[in-house]
């Protein structure tokens, strides 16, 4: 009796001490599984079919050429032809809170046509080339406060990205998949960039590399957070609203500065390079700000610019308290809709 009591303690000893040696071990990079999927989560006739559970529970096959219904699945909702009463365009993919898709294929998310993409909380996207790609448009909406997309590799569109109201984050997820052979895109691409009310963070992945590009314009609108390992954020043109805080930035040759120059010169400047290479570069523009009442002047930001057709400050109305106020100074430099008030 007394012996087997001895084994007894001595096992729960040991299984404590293993206990506590995982407890002490670091956090692992995700890896691939035999829970990963081998597909592209595709809307694209140029892929084949793939596999999805419906929120039945059931396994359902989705035939990329013929996306124009609405597919309803465990964590996300595909609405081909739209949903009036919901709010939703045609080609609207809207991700649930706890969504979490990972594959060994190239691509996480691929469309073929011009897609929106709703981020309704915390989602989590692991590929081996780009998390997200759309061969034409793609706007990434959401709400700020409670929508967080983490991937691993890029956000890509072959035209306009649109990214409001979703706070954007990498991390190094790996994939048993060899990516040697593939080109690794930057954190963002797009033909020209819209940022409003939004956080991008990067990590060393992304160090010496371009991280935000576009080929011909950035627009870094309001309420927007740039949290960049020493890299590039490239295009012909980056128009920054309205600095309200810079560190570590260069552009065109000077070092940003959120005090000098908030306005005004920020409008049209092309890359942007870090002035020491061992520290992080950072950016906030300034939200927008609106006080007053019903009684006051409502703007209502409908004008549009690039190939997005997107506004500058996210199709949003604003209410504005104009006493005080004795004149309207016009900053657009050809952007319609980018205006400063100016104290009396």
């Amino acid at each position: 009796m007394t012996h087997s009591k001895q084994l007894g303690s001595k096992l729960m000893s040991l299984l404590l001490a293993f206990a506590m040696i995982l407890a002490l071990m670091p956090a692992v990079s995700f890896t691939a599984s035999a829970a990963d999927a081998d597909y592209t989560m595709a809307f694209s006739s140029s892929f084949p079919e793939w596999s999805y559970t419906d929120s039945e529970g059931n396994t359902q096959v989705i035939d990329p050429s013929n996306t124009t219904g609405t597919i309803r699945a465990d964590k996300w909702t595909w609405y081909g032809s739209g949903d009036a009463d919901a709010g939703y365009e045609k080609n609207t993919l809207v991700l649930e809170d706890g969504f979490s898709f990972s594959t060994t294929s190239e691509y996480g998310i691929y469309a073929g046509t011009g897609v929106t993409v709703v981020v309704n909380g915390d989602c989590t996207i692991n590929a081996c080339r780009e998390a997200i790609h759309s061969a034409s448009g793609l706007n990434i909406i959401g709400d700020n406060a409670v929508s967080n997309l983490t991937v691993n590799k890029g956000i890509v569109s072959d035209a306009a990205l649109n990214i409001n109201g979703v706070d954007i984050e990498s991390v190094d997820f790996t994939t048993a998949a060899d990516t040697s052979g593939l080109t690794i895109q930057p954190l963002l691409y797009g033909e020209n960039i819209f940022l409003n009310n939004t956080s991008i963070t990067a990590n060393d992945n992304w160090k010496d590399k371009n991280v935000i590009s576009a080929a011909k314009m950035i627009t870094i609108s309001r309420g927007v957070t740039l949290d960049l390992p020493t890299s590039t954020i490239n295009a012909n043109s980056t128009i920054i609203a309205g600095l309200d805080s810079v560190n570590n930035i260069l552009g065109n040759g000077y070092e940003l500065d959120a005090r000098v120059s908030p306005y005004g010169s920020d409008s049209g400047l092309g890359a942007l390079t870090p002035i020491d290479s061992g520290k992080r570069m950072t950016l906030s523009s300034t939200a927008f700000k609106f006080i007053g009442d019903v009684s006051d002047i409502v703007i209502e930001d409908k004008a549009v610019f690039g190939a997005g057709q997107k506004t500058l400050l996210g199709g949003q109305k604003y209410r504005l308290d104009l006493s005080g106020l004795v004149s309207l100074k016009d900053y657009n430099h050809g952007i319609p809709g980018l205006f400063v008030l100016c104290p009396a």
